[in-house]
């Protein structure tokens, strides 16, 4: 399954255990942001593809896990998720230099912590 990611909509707060497996064609990477409470997905969206920075709207990034086509990676991300708060999940990769980055092909999911 390519340009989406297969999790739940809410996770329990505290360490959780990020995992990537590639069910999909072609390379993706799993990367964890902690959202800003004022965070929209579509002006992120929106400033991403403008090449403008949403910096301001996210944390840093908590960590970044990558697979090739088919693969499983074989060690985890720990991230401490924190009550409340909205997690992003993207992959950021594109197919060639001319293509849309797999977030904007719809590679991303938002999970709540609780």
């Amino acid at each position: 399954m390519d340009y989406a990611f297969d999790a739940p909509d809410s996770l329990p707060a505290g360490e959780v255990a990020f995992g990537l497996e590639n069910r999909g064609t072609v390379a993706h990477e799993l990367i964890v942001v902690g959202l800003r409470p004022e965070a929209d997905v579509a002006e992120i969206l929106r400033r991403d593809r403008a090449d403008s920075t949403w910096r301001h709207l996210r944390d840093a990034p908590s960590g970044i896990l990558t697979a090739d086509s088919g693969v499983r990676t074989p060690g985890s991300l720990l991230v401490n998720l924190e009550r409340g708060k909205r997690y992003l999940l993207l992959c950021n990769f594109q197919d060639s230099d001319s293509a849309l980055t797999h977030l904007h092909l719809g590679m991303f999911r938002v999970v709540s912590a609780r």
